[in-house]
């Protein structure tokens, strides 16, 4: 008996979290364009989510020095805040929103605008060290 409530137990689980993987692309792209995006904004940002990390992230962007296609592009897939602190930390010193952009788009900490900041101060330039310490996302593909 209790072996059968314990797998009743684990089916429900396994239900929940299925749903919860299906609803969070839709919940996050329904925040997103219940905001200030368009609903291809909202699709960019939001495919694939697993919460609505990506449109946190992206309102954050928007409400600070982002457009809101800037907004997409940095916070698309995001897991936590922790594109827009990296590219607001690498805005505020050297780098231009492009360069931010471009280095914290995917960021999980803020370990690329730390790495840039030292090769910045080595042998590279901006680009270079953007480039350089961006974080890789998905090798296998």
């Amino acid at each position: 008996m209790k072996k059968i409530m314990m797998m009743s137990l684990s089916l429900m689980i396994a239900s929940v979290s299925y749903a919860a993987a299906i609803d969070s692309p839709i919940d996050c792209a329904n925040k997103a364009y219940q905001g200030n995006f368009n609903l291809d904004q909202a699709v960019l940002l939001c495919s694939g989510a697993t919460s609505n990390a990506p449109i946190d992230c992206a309102n954050k962007a928007y409400q600070g020095n982002f457009n809101l296609d800037q907004a997409v592009l940095l916070c698309s897939g995001a897991t936590s805040n922790a594109p827009i602190d990296c590219a607001n930390k690498a805005y505020q010193g050297n780098f231009n929103l492009d360069q931010a952009i471009k280095l914290c788009s995917g960021a999980t900490s803020n370990a690329p605008i730390d790495c840039a900041n030292k090769a910045y101060q080595g042998n590279f330039n901006l680009d270079q060290a953007a480039r350089l310490c961006k974080e890789r996302i998905n090798l296998a593909h």
